[in-house]
């Protein structure tokens, strides 16, 4: 039991003596980082605080690795679901994408946004559904209009369409022209 005793002294004796050797490095270590924090920021990015958002309007990848939650994956599919749809005119669209990480929404906000808009009565119907909101239903009912009726002037003209409720009128309206 001796031994056990002596081996821990000696054990903790030198752990003191390496912890001095550390203190007396630290005071006279001239190195003084760049910047307060010396890390891989490219790699490891410093991610923004709670009350600090994000403009979805105008961001890319690099400022939404960021928050907290949202890796590189995450940042290239909300880049990608934003230029489908053609801009963000809300943060609830990021629920859209799926599995996304709800947790990360209080660090979005949309300012300023600016939507491109499909015209409806200029695009096919191919072009028409690669919109998020529209889908080849939607797009056949569109042409279909257009081919009996004419030009359309206002979504309101394909509220009696079976496939357009108010809800999906109300979704597509800052992403259409005429």
């Amino acid at each position: 039991m001796e031994t056990i005793r002596g081996y821990e002294r000696e054990r903790a004796a030198e752990q003191r003596k390496l912890h001095e050797a550390y203190e007396a490095y630290k005071q006279n270590d001239a190195y003084k980082p760049y910047k307060k924090y010396d890390r891989d920021t490219i790699r490891y990015p410093i991610k923004i605080k709670l009350g600090e958002h994000i403009n979805l309007a105008h961001a890319d990848t690099t400022m939404l690795k960021k928050v907290p939650g949202i890796g590189s994956g995450w940042a290239k599919a909300i880049v990608g679901y934003g230029e489908r749809l053609g801009g963000y005119v809300a943060v609830g669209q990021l629920k859209e994408i799926e599995d996304f990480p709800v947790e990360s929404l209080p660090f979005f906000e949309v300012r300023n946004a600016h939507t491109k808009r499909l015209n409806l009565n200029t695009l096919s119907v191919s072009q028409l559904r690669r919109h998020p909101y529209i889908n080849f239903y939607m797009a056949r009912q569109i042409a279909d209009y257009r081919r009996l009726k004419g030009k359309l002037s206002s979504l309101s003209q394909l509220r009696l369409l079976k496939d357009f409720p108010p809800d999906v009128i109300e979704r597509l309206q800052p992403y259409v022209c005429f």
